[in-house]
């Protein structure tokens, strides 16, 4: 986890009705650029905690996810493979906050890595099947999805940001900083000349960025936070992927989520649902800044 700073920057939310099958279209919160506590916005954002039991002591592993339908969340392949097969079976939950002070939490039942993990990068995605089967109050809804059909609106969204969480406070708590987007040349440059390691961690599709506070020197990025854009209405789409990193205020690679939409689509797809087209999310391109 990271290091939290605080600040001025206020996003606003638009409050529209939604429902645990639809994505999360609008909160009615404020939100301070830095740390917000155990808040109930950004419900979508979560935890995948692996407990382990050795001689009555007690180890917690934790990484990021994203819930990105009702019962699927999207972690880090290469935290999701590490854990033993009798540990994800048996004490491996998805940890969410849907209000304040509240967790919700759902069993893991399984999970399937994107194909690239097997041959090319460490750093890709997993998605994680959730046990909610017998779930008669979902408090839930999943992040928004743009469309494939959008080109490239990292580059042209002023309003980029990473959300996660942080135990700076000994408890988990979520955060969020703003980021500028830059061209992938210049992580490319900072990842070599400081002698990042690169061979079999380096995403096959990032975004690069900063967080742009000149306060924010003293965090680091951690596996499955999620770069967001608010551009238009309050609504935050999942544009990135964050990846263990440098310090926020160094360039960053983040995982590009666009190249894997179409999996992400047919691996959360239910078998009946297969005839019918997939609905990734509204068009990004067609979006104004607020």
């Amino acid at each position: 986890m990271r290091r939290t700073l605080t600040g001025t920057l206020v996003l606003l939310f638009l409050a529209v009705e939604t429902s645990a099958t639809r994505c999360d279209e609008a909160t009615t919160a404020q939100v301070a650029e830095g740390n917000f506590g155990q808040s109930g916005v950004f419900n979508w954002l979560g935890v995948l905690k692996v407990q382990s039991y050795d001689n009555k002591k007690v180890t917690t592993a934790l990484t990021g996810i994203v819930l990105v339908t009702a019962k699927h969340v999207l972690a880090n392949a290469d935290d999701v493979v590490r854990i033993p097969r009798h540990l994800f079976e048996s004490n491996t939950k998805a940890m969410f906050m849907p209000a304040k002070g509240v967790e919700w939490t759902a069993p893991a039942k399984s999970y399937s890595t994107h194909p690239e993990y097997e041959y090319t990068t460490v750093n890709t995605i997993a998605i994680v099947e959730l046990d909610v089967e017998d779930v008669t109050d979902f408090p839930l809804n999943p992040i928004c999805l743009p469309s494939p059909s959008s080109s490239a609106p990292h580059q042209s969204s002023k309003f980029l940001y990473l959300t996660g969480f942080t135990d700076e406070n000994r408890v988990l708590q979520k955060v969020i900083y703003k980021i500028q987007y830059l061209d992938e040349s210049v992580c490319d440059e900072f990842y070599n000349r400081v002698g990042l390691p690169t061979r079999n961690s380096q995403p096959t599709s990032y975004v690069c960025g900063y967080a742009t506070r000149n306060g924010s020197t003293h965090c680091a990025w951690d596996n499955g936070m999620a770069l967001v854009s608010n551009a238009s209405e309050g609504i935050f789409y999942l544009l990135g992927f964050g990846v263990r990193g440098p310090g926020c205020a160094a360039p960053a690679r983040f995982i590009d989520v666009f190249p894997f939409l179409p999996w992400i689509a047919a691996t959360t797809t239910e078998p009946e649902e297969m005839y019918d087209a997939p609905d990734y999310g509204h068009s990004v391109d067609q979006l104004e800044p607020i």
